[in-house]
């Protein structure tokens, strides 16, 4: 009986917990929330901002949450650039930077911490985290500002260095890390805060390596074209960034290469004139990405003066003299090849042919009446000698020709059919035509006295009826512009007109268009980008923003474009 009591007992105190942790559990089970949003804000800072005379080393901040550093050492920005190293010390609100030395003396410090300081539940950035003290009794307060965007795409910039130099300093930024220096948020835009008056050079580029020096071979670059002296705060201090090496060329070798003389450049040039004892005629060509320069055979008795100047993108020059000689090498010759075709074949051509063929030896023989452009099996035509160009080395042949290919007969249409489309491409001259420049075997012959294989390129002819016409209308005072349609994803030229003040883009496929307008300052015909070393300005870029879209059978009327 006492037993069972107790089972009975036991049971409604089990019970009673039971009930008890269930009721307490149904009261007060947590609900949940909306996400934390707010970001955490700064209390108080010291020094406070403005702060003249400070002697500390020590940067304390306190904030209204419990926050954490997020990547600090890349993310703050401290300049006057220094060296001297620091501790981060994180207590809950509280963060305290303690440097090893004290600051120079009369300076005005600033601390960027970007998105350096997050509060520790959801990661959100503190804003606009910037401090600005002087160690000595005057806050410089001057600022330069201003966007970065891409030369040729207009595209703004993020993430890169913006970085300010001395024109009177013995430093560059080549070889030597800025006092002063910025980086580009989303939107391409930087800001230096409290500069003191003086004189800059303004230089902004993709620091790959994060090492606060220019490297051209891999690092997009651009500048301010002029010293920029600064009086008054300045805000439109806009800088361009494009890829070209700027290292001073050079040659670094000029020696025997198998069947061959070689001299190698430092970095591709853009063109070479070559000048030998006697005048003696020799055939050369630039080979790997115009890198290197090979000299062929020619019947010499032991060695031959010659001399070389050749000529980069930024129209910097070297010169060099050297011995061309030729040693007994088993290796075999080059093959003898087409490189490359402008345009790809098996794109679409106008009856208006343009068509560059790049080999990699130059030709020393061509039969023209063997290059045929087939048509069909009983229509075809002849390139004549006058239809033809060669570039100095004599390994680029452009054929500019106007084709007179047959009318193609209209096909028969079902009289049941009801589709448009098909209908439309069924008519009379929708049908793209086919054309086939043939080259035969023996009918082009190299330096090397080899032949080139048989070729076959196929192109096909854009219709009317499948592409569309793009119209518009330049308004601007300069006197030399080009006029380009590029393609809007990858900015690929498809066409331009040169200093068309109405430009007529037609036969152009259906697809997504912009229109690029290059101020051609020296009339050579393509887009220059400059010299660091000068300071003198890239060709300005102009961009139609809108993307036009063309359809089949379509045709736009681009509004007006003011440069």
């Amino acid at each position: 009986m006492k037993f069972s009591s107790f089972i009975l007992y036991l049971f409604m105190i089990v019970s009673g917990v039971w009930y008890m942790g269930s009721g307490c559990a149904n009261v007060g089970s947590p609900t949940g929330g909306d996400r934390d949003t707010i970001p955490p804000r700064l209390i108080s800072i010291t020094p406070a901002p403005g702060t003249i005379n400070y002697k500390e080393r020590v940067i304390s901040m306190q904030f209204d949450e419990l926050v954490t550093q997020k990547s600090l050492q890349s993310q703050l920005i401290i300049t006057p650039r220094t060296e001297v190293k620091y501790k981060t010390r994180i207590n809950k609100n509280i963060v305290e930077l303690t440097f090893e030395e004290p600051f120079s003396d009369s300076t005005t410090y600033t601390f960027n911490f970007r998105e350096g300081i997050v509060d520790i539940t959801e990661g959100n950035v503190a804003p606009n985290l910037y401090l600005a003290f002087s160690t000595g009794s005057y806050l410089d307060s001057l600022i330069i500002s201003g966007q970065v965007r891409d030369a040729l795409t207009d595209k703004a910039v993020e993430g890169a260095t913006v970085v300010l130099f001395n024109p009177r300093d013995t430093t560059n930024v080549f070889t030597d890390k800025p006092a002063y220096f910025s980086r580009t948020d989303k939107d391409g835009n930087y800001e230096l805060r409290n500069l003191k008056r003086g004189r800059y050079l303004v230089y902004g580029f993709m620091d790959n390596n994060k090492n606060l020096t220019l490297q051209t071979k891999s690092e997009r670059y651009g500048y301010w074209p002029d010293t920029l002296q600064l009086t008054a705060s300045q805000d439109s201090v806009n800088i361009r960034l494009f890829n070209v090496t700027a290292d001073k060329p050079q040659v670094n070798s000029a020696r025997p290469a198998g069947n061959y003389f070689e001299v190698t450049f430092n970095k591709p040039m853009n063109s070479y004139q070559l000048q030998t004892e006697g005048n003696i005629e020799v055939s050369s060509n630039f080979i790997e990405k115009n890198k290197k320069l090979r000299i062929y055979p020619v019947p010499i008795q032991d060695s031959l003066r010659a001399m070389i100047t050749a000529t980069d993108s930024l129209q910097q020059m070297v010169s060099d003299t050297f011995y061309i000689r030729y040693e007994q090498s088993r290796r075999a010759k080059t093959p003898f090849t087409l490189e490359s075709t402008k345009p790809r074949k098996g794109t679409s051509i106008t009856k208006n042919l343009q068509l560059t063929l790049q080999f990699t030896k130059p030709v020393v023989s061509l039969r023209t009446d063997s290059l045929r452009l087939m048509y069909d099996s009983l229509n075809w035509e002849t390139v004549t000698a006058q239809e033809i160009e060669w570039n100095n080395s004599r390994d680029k042949l452009m054929i500019r020709k106007t084709l007179s290919p047959p009318q193609p007969a209209a096909p028969a249409i079902s009289t049941a059919e009801t589709d448009p489309q098909k209908l439309a491409r069924g008519g009379a001259g929708s049908r793209e035509q086919q054309v086939e420049l043939r080259i035969p075997k023996g009918t082009i012959y190299s330096v090397e006295s080899d032949t080139l294989d048989n070729q076959t390129l196929n192109y096909r002819f854009a219709t009317e009826s499948l592409t569309g016409i793009i119209n518009g209308t330049i308004v601007t005072t300069a006197s030399d512009y080009i006029v380009q349609l590029v393609k809007a994803g990858n900015f690929e030229v498809v066409a331009e007109q040169i200093n068309a003040r109405q430009y007529t883009f037609k036969l152009v496929e259906p697809g997504d268009y912009l229109i690029r307008v290059v101020v051609d300052s020296n009339a050579n015909g393509r887009w220059d980008p400059g010299n660091i070393y000068t300071l003198a300005p890239p060709e300005p870029v102009f961009i139609y923003d809108q993307p036009i879209t063309i359809k089949a059978n379509w045709e736009i009327q681009n509004p007006e474009i003011l440069l």
